[in-house]
């Protein structure tokens, strides 16, 4: 009878931390707030106008064919957006700064500088 009280108590212990969850519940991480993400629909009205499509100083990596229309996505809503074409030479176009606001907001190049 001796023996089988501490055998008891260290089980019922052994219960509890194991349905206590071993030292109560963990904090939960705080919830990240995701920025909404909108796209840019880059369009060039003259045939003067190619080149690689830049947004905030970053080259997307998409191509800009002369009266072409390329849609840029993953850019973040509620912001201005510094868009420019640079042509495989190196050439930098002149910036549109369009207010991202719709999910797929327009810009329209029809000049180049």
């Amino acid at each position: 009878m001796k023996r089988i009280l501490p055998l008891f108590m260290i089980l019922s212990l052994f219960a509890i931390l194991v349905l206590s969850g071993c030292g109560g519940s963990t904090p939960q991480p705080p919830i990240q707030t995701s920025q909404p993400m909108c796209s840019l629909r880059v369009q060039s009205t003259s045939p003067w106008v190619w080149g690689y499509v830049w947004v905030n100083g970053a080259n997307t990596g998409y191509y800009l064919d002369p009266m072409g229309v390329v849609t840029i996505p993953n850019v973040p809503c509620g912001q201005t957006a510094y868009v420019q074409i640079v042509d495989e030479f190196g050439q930098q176009s002149h910036i549109e700064t369009p207010y991202v606001a719709a999910p797929n907001t327009p810009v329209n190049f029809s000049w180049w500088l």
